[in-house]
């Protein structure tokens, strides 16, 4: 199905272009590298919610890892948006860092802000049915727990996974500062169906797997399995990127998918 097509070309773009992905993407890797070692230990074994302290991340307890974190999103955003440029403009990337486009970076900003409200709209009212549900479902002596988590995901996660890629072509669109509204992206995508749902379920199993040996590496030595974990999820990042400018240039631009 498509769903899978969009998957495999998007991994194909990232490692197909791996240098240019270095180029563009390695300031961010770099970033997440530092970030997660001064996270430490904390990162695979959260503080237990006794106190207000241990209740708030150890990033918003340290004011450089604040800051660094700020940062993180900061270079993630130029990133991503340089990777969008690069896909449908062919806009090539400097020696050593990505093009810095603020006013491309400002609409990225503006249009992720109005996409995120869209789905939050939707997602809130899903998730209470999803809680009904789930405690009918789990009534005294219901021992139904796969159910109540099956019907869950049935409420919510298709539902929520569906529209996020019905409405995802704003944001590359934005990237290259064209003018898409909501209502145009969820017109362009009506034909995705099943194969967007197929789509979001590839990318959740995916992103699981490959962030599954970080904890079994920080077994042997936290230090390398911080390091799997910031590669996994730079990893992460670029194909989601390019996931959405693929969805972007199939249903949008009406790119044929070399497979």
């Amino acid at each position: 199905m498509r769903g899978i097509e969009i998957f495999t070309h998007a991994v194909r773009m990232v490692f197909g272009n791996f240098n240019t992905v270095l180029r563009i993407g390695g300031v961010a890797l770099l970033v997440m590298v530092v970030l997660l070692q001064l996270t430490g230990a904390a990162y695979f074994n959260p503080p237990a919610a006794t106190t207000t302290d241990a209740v708030m991340p150890a990033v918003f307890t340290s004011p450089g890892l604040l800051l660094l974190n700020i940062a993180q999103i900061i270079i993630g955003l130029w990133v991503v948006v340089a990777w969008h440029r690069y896909i449908l403009l062919e806009e090539e990337p400097g020696a050593f860092v990505p093009r810095f486009s603020g006013s491309a970076i400002w609409r990225y900003i503006v249009a992720g802000f109005f996409y995120s409200l869209t789905i939050a709209i939707v997602a809130i009212p899903l998730g209470l049915l999803a809680g009904v549900v789930a405690f009918i479902v789990l009534s005294p002596g219901s021992q139904s727990h796969m159910a109540a988590g099956i019907l869950s995901a049935v409420i919510v996660f298709f539902p929520v996974i569906w529209l996020a890629y019905r409405l995802s072509p704003v944001l590359p669109a934005a990237a290259i500062e064209n003018r898409l509204k909501l209502k145009e992206a969820w017109s362009a995508t009506k034909d995705g169906g099943a194969s967007l749902i197929l789509l979001g379920i590839i990318t959740i199993v995916g992103s699981g797997l490959i962030n599954l040996p970080a904890s079994f590496l920080a077994d042997v030595s936290v230090p390398l399995g911080l390091l799997w974990a910031a590669m996994a999820n730079w990893v992460a990042m670029m194909v989601g990127a390019s996931i959405l400018t693929t969805i972007y240039g199939v249903y949008v631009e009406k790119r044929t998918l070399n497979v």
